[in-house]
């Protein structure tokens, strides 16, 4: 089973976060052989928490992204034991001609196996809401940095 289309690419939210954190570690590296009052150092220190942040924000996704592709693929394997489909994040009757008992066995089944699926898309609804709010803010903050640096 390849990663499902809902998850992303946890491999490249992870190496875009590596991206950021190399970034600001550089800059803060780079910044250290310029003078104290030296503006370019100064916009450095305030710039660099932010990318810091936000990279360690994306690797932390990554890591619930690939977590919650594990979980999905334990879940699609207890879907198709049950005889039902996932579908994304939904667990589905699939379609043609089946006999009562297998029909009545995936009714049954079918509450706790979409429950299942649901808690996989709450915590993908958390961990995206949270990365989103994150980036707002460091957005917003490097905006008011950089029009403030500019006039």
């Amino acid at each position: 089973m390849t990663t499902p289309a809902w998850a992303g690419d946890p491999a490249s939210v992870s190496g875009l976060g590596g991206a950021l954190r190399t970034t600001a570690a550089r800059l803060t590296q780079l910044a250290e052989g310029l003078e104290p009052s030296d503006v370019q150092r100064l916009l450095v220190q305030r710039i660099v928490p932010d990318l810091d942040e936000v990279g360690s924000r994306l690797q932390l996704h990554a890591q619930e992204l690939a977590e919650l592709v594990v979980s999905a693929r334990r879940l699609a394997d207890r879907v198709a034991d049950a005889g039902l489909v996932l579908d994304g994040l939904r667990v589905l009757e699939p379609l043609g001609i089946v006999n009562v008992r297998d029909a009545e066995r995936r009714i049954r089944a079918r509450p706790s196996l979409q429950a299942h699926a649901d808690r996989i898309a709450a915590r993908l609804g958390r961990s995206r809401a949270e990365l989103i709010r994150q980036l707002a803010a460091a957005s917003s903050r490097l905006q008011t940095l950089t029009a403030s640096e500019v006039h």
